[in-house]
């Protein structure tokens, strides 16, 4: 009989689709971020902060610091695989949904909602977004919408 006194972190399997992810992004394997990868990919598109996603880790019993979940989503973005939102400085949700889209924020309760990119119709003066141009020569690299709601109480 084997007795486990402390949760193990998911372990890398051969075929594994998260694992295999990872290595193609240029995102290093080990078995903390393969944890935090497999909870925050569960499910479908999702938007969650950092301490969510260290509780989720925590109630399936992974022990990984705060810290280390913030490194992880921060090398994920980098890679590409998810996107980071900044809803004011003390607000940061990362996004699973890569493709180019858009937000309501409730603020009552922080939740977040895409919007699907062509329910959204930009106009600048100065630039051509089709183009992308920008004003001055620049290059528009993506364009990011929050409408910020708050529901009836009534």
């Amino acid at each position: 009989m084997t007795v486990v006194t402390q949760p193990e972190l998911a372990t890398q399997t051969p075929g594994d689709p998260i694992s295999e992810r990872l290595k193609a992004s240029g995102v290093r394997v080990t078995e903390q971020r393969l944890a935090i990868s497999k909870c925050l990919f569960s499910g479908g598109h999702r938007h969650l902060t950092a301490e969510q996603l260290k509780d989720e880790l925590t109630q399936q019993g992974q022990k990984v610091a705060l810290a280390t979940v913030y490194n992880t989503l921060h090398q994920l973005t980098r890679a590409g695989l998810i996107k980071q939102i900044i809803i004011d400085p003390q607000r940061t949700y990362f996004d699973t949904n890569i493709h180019q889209h858009h937000h309501f924020f409730y603020e009552d309760d922080g939740q977040l909602e895409d919007i699907p990119n062509e329910r959204i119709a930009v106009s600048l003066d100065q630039a051509d977004p089709r183009h992308g141009q920008g004003p001055n020569g620049t290059k528009i690299t993506s364009v990011d919408v929050v409408i910020r709601l708050q529901r009836d109480k009534g």
